[in-house]
């Protein structure tokens, strides 16, 4: 068993899949992210850029954008995925000490960056990091997962029910995704799901396995209100979904 995004790791070398599966906890993300900034082209900061998913997409409407992550190997598919002609800084960065030293229009912590902070001291760290780097009038995006849904007892049935397949018939092969076990810690309101990858032979056999183990932690709200206190921050809107329907994410617009 090894971690999430660990270096090597199918959930690295499988993400751009994944998200794509995963798309109606991100459908409108883009287009919300681009009214909050306003038109092009302003400066917008993205913390867990990830494979460039959100960068390239806001950088090809007209913004000047800039993002970091912790791993060297997403940095690395972001710029296997960087379309041609498009410039964006990119680099490697820790969400609780980056610093650019300049301030953006908009910073953002999409699809449940900030959820990788396990502790009050690490939010605190590293909104202060995101708010260092907000302009005048600028706002701040977190997409968190809801803490409902990672606290929630969900039955082994449930889980085992779960199972993702990708098919790549180009390749004879599939990609099979499911969650081989989950672990919830209420006292240090952390969820762990261990993620069993598989890419299989279309004849079945197995080609390689790995399990990993992706932790994300939640705050309560009164933790929330006291983490925008010290950071001398308001809570400008809140949703569960980036479109007008109703869905499970939190996201929070803070100026």
């Amino acid at each position: 068993m090894t971690d999430y995004y660990a270096p090597g790791s199918l959930s690295i070398g499988f993400y751009d899949v994944m998200s794509a599966v995963c798309h109606r906890h991100l459908d409108g993300d883009v287009a919300f992210y681009a009214a909050l900034a306003g038109s092009p082209p302003r400066a917008i900061l993205e913390a867990g850029v990830g494979t460039g998913r959100v960068a390239w997409a806001l950088a090809e409407r007209g913004y000047e954008v800039t993002g970091f992550d912790r791993s060297p190997d997403m940095l690395a598919a972001a710029e296997r995925n960087r379309p041609p002609g498009l410039a964006a800084r990119l680099a490697v960065g820790e969400l609780t000490a980056f610093d650019f030293g300049r301030r953006f229009d908009l910073v953002i912590a999409p699809f449940y960056v900030f959820n990788h902070l396990h502790t009050d001291a690490e939010r605190r760290a590293g909104l202060a990091r995101l708010n260092a780097h907000r302009a005048d009038g600028g706002r701040i995006v977190l997409h968190l997962a809801g803490a409902a849904v990672l606290s929630a007892d969900i039955p082994e049935a449930t889980l085992a029910d779960q199972r993702t397949t990708v098919r790549f018939d180009e390749h004879d092969a599939m990609l099979q995704v499911r969650i081989a076990g989950r672990e919830v810690d209420r006292q240090r309101q952390v969820c762990a799901q261990h993620v069993e990858y598989a890419l299989l032979h279309a004849d079945g056999r197995v080609l390689h396995r790995s399990v990993e183990t992706l932790r994300y932690a939640w705050m309560t709200d009164g933790q929330l209100a006291a983490l925008l206190d010290e950071a001398g921050l308001r809570l400008l809107d809140r949703r569960s979904g980036f479109a007008d329907a109703a869905g499970v994410e939190d996201i929070l617009v803070l100026g």
